[in-house]
């Protein structure tokens, strides 16, 4: 197999993933296993479309701050529920959000996240859909 079409084909697996993470609907250990397993290849596949959700949540935040907060940014407690491999986290950071702490379901994603260093704190194995324990 040439070098195009072993770009070809990750492309394409990449894409698949995607699409069957769209398909994923409440089953929260389907969700973790899904998760778990797309930790190490997340922001490579992601990153092949030019998401630009990440950088759009955090200037979000910022004009949420600058509009209705009177606290500079630096001192202002955010939590990055779903924080996946710390995406919204870096974007965050670069805006002057210090505060960050961050939950996932996937300990495996919340593991990437804290390899970021963009959040005070990182914890994974978080089911926002029961009681938090």
């Amino acid at each position: 197999m040439n070098t195009l079409d072993q770009g070809t084909a990750l492309e394409q697996a990449a894409r698949k993933r995607i699409k069957d993470s769209h398909a994923l609907d409440g089953d929260v250990d389907r969700l973790a296993r899904f998760y778990r397993e797309w930790a190490s290849s997340y922001e490579l596949d992601v990153g092949r479309d030019e998401y630009c959700g990440p950088a759009i949540v955090a200037e979000l935040a910022g004009t949420v701050q600058t509009a209705y907060l009177a606290n500079k940014r630096a001192a202002i407690a955010i939590l990055d529920a779903g924080c996946g491999t710390g995406l919204v986290g870096v974007e965050l950071e670069r805006l002057g959000f210090r505060l960050i702490d961050g939950i996932d379901l996937s300990e495996e994603m919340a593991e990437q996240a804290r390899k970021t260093r963009a959040y005070r704190h990182v914890r994974g194995d978080v089911d926002l859909n029961g009681p938090l324990s």
